[in-house]
């Protein structure tokens, strides 16, 4: 690993790795993979910074309306994308390169509901709108929350190794492309200012962001696990509807018989090919808008130097923070006694209450936070439960007489998401 190291540092100055045409872009695809994720990001991703804005109020200002994303007619796919939080920020921000090379981008003027309340931005309404944008594409529609319009840019799909969004490959029209770049512009300015998305988003979309060889394994472990028994099934790839559960089926099959490569091969091979290059290059004109606009604010070379794991590590942080983790995140800063009975009641609750307890503080569900947590005692009643300030990142709790207290108030404290910003 070490030679491999030292070859890649001497020759990276003199190599294209956008140009994964080349032997030299694909000697780096795989080369990459071997080195340290170490070597990686000191000498190979070199991340631009951006410029870190103390004055919020000189910044642009931002509106997003949450509740724009409720309501109880029906709405078009077009409409929910116009409501949802993507759409709003679309709308104001456009292709304003300037946005994104500061932190915060913007000032926000964030509301909740139609109350007409807007909470002063010193951080915390920012850091929630992240949060809003990663939940209206991870959360199931009315499903979970009655009346609720999801971010119909993307779908979930459900393999072995879980529950992920890829892009729907219907939302392909320019309206529906230019929200995909806007989301990869904002994705790797996250990198830059190192903050995360939580977004549980499919394998194969990171592979094709980094610009790994994608096949047609990939798009069915990662993907879609149950199309193998219609690629498998000769006569499946041969009835006339096959179109509808291999879109684009007939151009790719079209386009084979006519090359001089596929011309005199059987015709049920070249069905199959066919039908592997409509499952792999299905979700192209999403996939690619969204690298543009990553590579945009991160750029080409810095991108193609991660794999993928490393892009998802980097954009989307873990999905909860192990024990350590949390303990590293939360200052405390209770009297010895009472100390002891807080560390105690977090240590009861799931990983997954965890990263509550990070957005009920701090505005972020995912590790790592922007700034620690500190935790305070306030001279509140025990009756009341622990006030989070998400601005400053600071949760003042009453000094409880036993860790039952502490678990109980704790558990009402973090399942409070949906309400408004003091």
């Amino acid at each position: 690993v070490e030679a491999v190291q030292r070859c890649l540092l001497a020759a990276w100055p003199l190599i294209d790795p956008s140009d994964s045409g080349s032997r030299a872009g694909a000697a780096v695809a795989t080369l990459k993979r071997v080195v340290t994720r170490q070597f990686r990001e000191t000498h190979l991703c070199v991340v631009p910074p951006v410029r870190e804005r103390k004055d919020r109020r000189s910044l642009p200002q931002i509106t997003v309306r949450w509740f724009d994303l409720f309501s109880k007619r029906e709405r078009t796919p077009v409409e929910a994308l116009q409501k949802s939080v993507l759409g709003q920020l679309h709308r104001q921000i456009g292709n304003d390169r300037e946005f994104f090379q500061n932190t915060p981008m913007f000032f926000t003027s964030l509301m909740m509901t139609d109350s007409g309340h807007v909470p002063i931005d010193a951080g915390g309404p920012y850091n929630q709108v992240w949060s809003l944008l990663s939940e209206e594409i991870m959360t199931d529609g009315a499903a979970a929350k009655p009346g609720f319009h999801r971010n119909p840019l993307f779908r979930f799909v459900t393999n072995a190794n879980g529950t992920f969004v890829v892009p729907d490959r219907q939302r392909d029209s320019p309206f529906d492309l230019a929200h995909f770049r806007l989301l990869g512009r904002i994705m790797g300015h996250m990198v830059r200012a190192k903050t995360v998305l939580a977004f549980e988003i499919s394998p194969f979309v990171w592979k094709y962001i980094v610009g790994d060889r994608l096949t047609v394994e990939d798009y069915l472990n990662d993907v879609e696990p149950f199309l193998r028994k219609v690629i498998d099934d000769p006569d499946r790839l041969a009835a006339e509807d096959v179109d509808t559960l291999l879109p684009d089926f007939t151009k790719h099959y079209e386009a084979l018989k006519t090359s001089a490569t596929y011309a005199r091969m059987a015709d049920e091979l070249v069905r199959r090919v066919a039908a592997e290059h409509a499952l792999v290059h299905s979700m192209d004109p999403m996939l690619g808008a969204m690298r543009a606009g990553l590579w945009e604010t991160l750029g080409s070379r810095c991108v193609k130097a991660m794999t993928w794991r490393d892009a998802e590590l980097r954009v989307c942080g873990l999905p909860y923070p192990n024990w350590e983790q949390l303990q590293a995140s939360v200052k405390c800063g209770l009297p010895p006694e009472h100390a002891a009975m807080f560390w105690a009641a977090m240590k009861t609750l799931t990983p997954q209450e965890w990263g509550a307890f990070f957005y009920f503080a701090a505005a972020q569900k995912r590790y790592p936070l922007t700034r620690k947590i500190s935790v305070s005692p306030s001279g509140s009643s025990t009756d009341h439960m622990p006030v989070a300030s998400t601005c400053f990142a600071t949760v003042t709790i009453p000094a409880y007489k036993t860790v039952e207290d502490y678990t109980k108030k704790i558990k009402q404290a973090i399942a409070c998401q949906d309400m408004e910003l003091a």
